[in-house]
């Protein structure tokens, strides 16, 4: 079985990776543009994760107000942060500075190098997710779901080459 070995701008091979807040600490230089589709719960905490952690993030939703509501969350809780002290003003302003909305999921994204799915566990619906970004994003981009029930195995089969993806979960490391 072939399997890929995506990089990210620095050039640094991505050959693991966990979406825990361990591996997001990856600030200057090494820093990532990442696209999260789905903006409720799971995409807006991750969103809140990367950005502060000094990734860019593009966070889409079919739903424009949910996305609307994300970034209102996002900004709230960075806010709470400062307050508890538990981050500066300048570090709360550049976190969101580097959050994109975006009017659509689907944007064309060339600079794109990591995209999270985090939307209903649906098999269905995450396929025509991952078919859609498949088509709009980088064949270089690393594909993750935030799944917690459903085989990433059957999410990959959908794609037009499976093998690009290595299988990520927000949960598990890739394989």
């Amino acid at each position: 079985m072939s399997t890929r070995t995506a990089s990210t701008s620095a050039d640094t091979p991505l050959t693991s990776f966990s979406l825990s807040s361990v591996h997001f600490r990856r600030k200057g230089p090494t820093a990532m543009r990442i696209r999260i589709v789905g903006a409720g719960a799971m995409g807006r905490g991750i969103a809140q994760w990367a950005a502060s952690a000094g990734h860019t993030v593009e966070l889409g939703d079919v739903r424009a107000e949910a996305v609307t509501d994300a970034v209102g969350f996002v900004a709230s809780m960075l806010e709470r942060a400062v307050a508890k002290g538990r981050m500066s003003a300048a570090d709360r302003d550049a976190s969101l500075a580097r959050l994109v909305p975006l009017t659509g999921p689907w944007a064309a994204g060339p600079d794109v190098e990591l995209v999270i799915e985090a939307v209903r566990e649906d098999l269905e619906t995450k396929a025509e997710v991952f078919g859609k970004l498949e088509r709009a994003l980088p064949s270089s981009a690393v594909f993750a779901t935030n799944t917690s029930s459903l085989s990433v195995t059957r999410i990959a089969a959908t794609l037009q080459d499976p093998r690009a993806w290595p299988g990520c979960t927000s949960s598990t490391r890739c394989r």
